[in-house]
């Protein structure tokens, strides 16, 4: 079973809604292909 580059992307969102709705101040970070996914959801 292979991932599209959407599947990445929602699973990227769901997880900063999963931590914004825990936490009162989030910081998103990353490298690479995680600085792309980083990138998209801030």
């Amino acid at each position: 079973m292979s991932e599209t580059k959407e599947d990445w992307i929602q699973s990227t969102v769901n997880a900063y809604e999963w931590l914004k709705n825990r936490t009162s101040r989030q910081f998103v970070v990353g490298l690479s292909m995680g600085g792309t996914l980083a990138a998209h959801v801030s």
